[in-house]
């Protein structure tokens, strides 16, 4: 690589280093929109558990705030804990968007729940007849849940 030039990523990390460094004393405090930002830096640079826990300690300040309770539980669905990623989504299940309940569903389906995971997209799907991949999904969950015939 000649001088001066720079492998692709490296400005960019060095741009979410600087903009964490700036941020995240003010993280303690931050109101959701800066949390989410504190968090999705983090989890870009790989630090998904302190994206996590950045939005858990958000969700302490504004437990009622439907963005940091998603975007915390896409982070524990990739750490693997999808116990922990469905005690932040089922009291969402009621008005879930679609994003919600796929991760919803997720999270059922890897603690082995796959016909509960097809149920919670059947009623998302109620909700958002618009968004095929809800429907889509749902017919997967049935096939693995031994439901063939509800896939139709």
């Amino acid at each position: 690589m000649p001088d001066g030039e720079h492998e692709p990523g490296f400005e960019r990390d060095g741009e979410l280093r600087a903009m964490l460094a700036a941020l995240e004393p003010q993280e303690g405090e931050a109101p959701p929109d800066i949390a989410l930002t504190i968090a999705k830096a983090s989890a870009e640079l790989g630090d998904i558990s302190g994206a996590e826990q950045c939005l858990a300690k958000a969700i302490e300040r504004f437990p009622n705030h439907i963005g940091l309770a998603e975007q915390c539980a896409q982070y524990r669905l990739k750490l693997g804990r999808p116990g922990d990623a469905l005690m932040l989504l089922v009291p969402l299940e009621a008005d879930a968007r679609p994003f919600a309940a796929q991760m919803l569903a997720r999270a059922r389906a890897e603690l082995g729940d796959t016909l509960a995971a097809a149920e919670t997209l059947a009623r998302a799907y109620v909700r958002h007849p618009e968004s095929i991949g809800l429907a889509e999904q749902c017919a997967r969950y049935r096939v693995k849940s031994g439901d063939a015939h509800g896939a139709l």
